[in-house]
């Protein structure tokens, strides 16, 4: 049995080890014993630069680090992670991280390696053998003090970016800041020029099929690609999708050559994408990303051949949506549509189709009839029923808009119901 006096004995041999080396592989395997816990040391892109040896892990996301070299994109990104490495930036301490979101994967803790106002790195550990005590708080936030004093030692690494971007562009999205005056001085401070050309809009990229995620090599292999072909745009990870916040000047649908390019990009990766309305006012970040999500969700459930989906087309679904939390939407419905639809289902006429295709082909006897597969008599026989039974004026534009707003609520049921 180790007497006490001989494991301070062994502590302090193994704490002037560590003094004394400039490895940071090194340190992380001397390191190891005393702290008790895997330890990974990666640089501001979650590229791993040194990792402990653990064959005795077989767990799914240690394996997936140790294989691709780099930590999760979608879980580093992560806002609760963020917020995690946030705190121990702002505490220079290490911070117990629950937000991991498996069940079977234990707490993380977490130190951010800064240089002054310079993130270099990042320091984990995954508690698999101990349970995170204070002893091994303080022995791991003194095993990254260290790495933080070697990191500083590469002149090329002390001058990189500073990640405190990523953080602030992530309370934008959030919607935590809200001071006009405060984000425009942040962004002077990290030199982007994100309004260069007087509007922004968010894109929102995802997979095609929801709720698929990507892994960690494809992520970065998405983030080379689009980041080469749109060079000017802020490129980024934000929990299990990818943003890219473009500067404009009027609308990135009036842009020829960046639709082109991202239609073949989103075709090449099976992706889709939503972007926002163009963006004026820089505090209603969180809202125009919000568009661009929107904008995403319901186009892959309307047009699910379409790859990019601007929000101005689903705005009025999204509105439904809202209501539909509140409300029956079928009370907002035009009594006609009701009429229509019930004669139909006892006559077996189409009625009410052909009221909608006459509403959104310029209220055209021709265009109509051509949509429908029918004789333009069939179609003037058709509207005349329609205004028998309805007595509607179809030029009326409150008439008109209102039966054209309740097709577009019956959409929304029967995509609800789907």
């Amino acid at each position: 049995m180790m007497s006490q006096k001989t494991k301070s004995t062994i502590m302090i041999q193994k704490l002037n080890q560590l003094l004394t080396c400039h490895d940071i592989q090194k340190v992380l395997n001397l390191g190891r014993p005393l702290f008790g816990n895997p330890i990974i040391l990666s640089s501001i892109s979650y590229t791993v630069m040194a990792i402990t040896k653990e064959p005795e892990i077989k767990e799914r996301r240690w394996l997936d680090i140790v294989q691709t070299g780099g930590l999760p994109i979608s879980g580093v990104t992560n806002v609760k992670i963020n917020e995690a490495y946030r705190l121990s930036a702002e505490q220079q301490r290490p911070v117990i991280d629950n937000s991991v979101g498996d069940p079977d994967s234990p707490p993380m803790l977490r130190k951010t390696l800064c240089a002054g106002e310079k993130i270099l790195g990042y320091l984990d550990s995954p508690a698999y053998f101990k349970e995170i005590a204070e002893e091994e708080i303080e022995i791991f936030d003194f095993l990254g003090n260290l790495l933080t004093v070697e990191l500083m030692r590469d002149v090329d690494r002390a001058v990189v970016p500073d990640n405190m971007l990523d953080y602030f562009i992530f309370d934008l999205l959030e919607g935590k800041l809200k001071d006009q005056k405060l984000i425009q001085e942040r962004f002077e401070y990290f030199k982007w020029n994100i309004r260069s050309k007087g509007k922004i809009q968010i894109v929102h990229i995802r997979e095609r099929e929801a709720g698929e995620i990507p892994d960690n090599a494809r992520f970065r292999k998405l983030m080379e690609l689009f980041s080469s072909t749109f060079p000017m745009s802020k490129m980024f990870v934000y929990g299990s999708e990818l943003k890219m916040i473009c500067s404009i000047r009027e609308s990135l649908r009036l842009d020829e050559r960046f639709c082109s390019d991202l239609s073949r990009l989103l075709e090449q990766q099976h992706l889709i994408a939503g972007i926002s309305r163009p963006l004026l006012d820089i505090t209603t970040f969180s809202e125009f990303n919000c568009q661009a999500v929107k904008a995403a969700q319901l186009g892959s459930w309307l047009k699910p051949d379409q790859k990019i989906h601007y929000y101005d087309d689903y705005a009025i679904y999204h509105a439904l949506e809202l209501a539909a939390k509140h409300e029956n939407l079928m009370q907002f419905c035009h009594s006609a549509i009701v009429l229509l639809r019930d004669y139909d289902l006892e006559h077996d006429t189409e009625l009410l189709e052909s009221l909608r295709v006459y509403l959104t082909h310029n209220r055209s006897i021709g265009e109509s009839a051509a949509a429908l597969y029918i004789h333009r008599n069939t179609m003037n026989y058709r509207m005349a029923k329609i205004n028998e039974l309805t007595c509607m004026d179809l030029n009326e534009p409150d008439v008109y808009c209102h039966l054209l707003f309740s097709f577009y609520t019956l959409d929304y049921r029967s995509m609800m119901a789907d």
